[in-house]
């Protein structure tokens, strides 16, 4: 499957954390660190330090999710951070469409769409056939980790 068009990049303030690693590299830190810890698939009972109690999996991801809200909450009442890793609104999305439509991407292992973005209206089309190890793939350059981007279609005459 082949793609005409050109891909955005990323809004900085809202995806990219290197503005905070270099602004609050300890804030940064914490953060990668716990989105390590979320996104590992390790099923192991592990002990509390505090109380030497066993406590499952899930136990641990709930409370490394409460840990990772209350760091994006600390984090967006700093100057600047306000809107550090939200959506755009729809009438910001809405707005941004205004040279033409956007196509994003929602990929994962579970399912994918895509959202086709115009000034008027936001619509969903499931893409029953997309794989994300397809995707992936016909991405040029490679990804090399998980991204948030852009599609900007262009009209391919003959």
């Amino acid at each position: 499957m082949k793609y005409f068009g050109k891909l955005a990049t990323r809004s900085p303030i809202r995806f990219d954390i290197s503005v905070l690693e270099t602004s609050h590299p300890e804030l940064a830190k914490r953060l990668q660190n716990l989105q390590f810890k979320l996104d590992s698939r390790h099923e192991t009972i592990v002990t509390t330090r505090t109380t030497d109690t066993p406590i499952s999996a899930t136990e641990r991801r709930i409370i490394q999710s409460k840990e990772f809200t209350e760091l994006l909450t600390t984090i967006r009442k700093l100057p600047g951070f306000e809107l550090f890793l939200l959506c755009p609104s729809e009438s910001e999305m809405k707005s941004r469409a205004k040279d033409g439509p956007i196509v994003v991407f929602n990929v994962s292992k579970i399912r994918s769409d895509d959202f086709l973005i115009d000034t008027k209206n936001i619509r969903c089309f499931p893409l029953l056939l997309l794989t994300s190890s397809d995707f992936v793939a016909d991405c040029q350059p490679p990804l090399k980790r998980p991204e948030v981007f852009v599609f900007v279609p262009t009209v391919r005459r003959s």
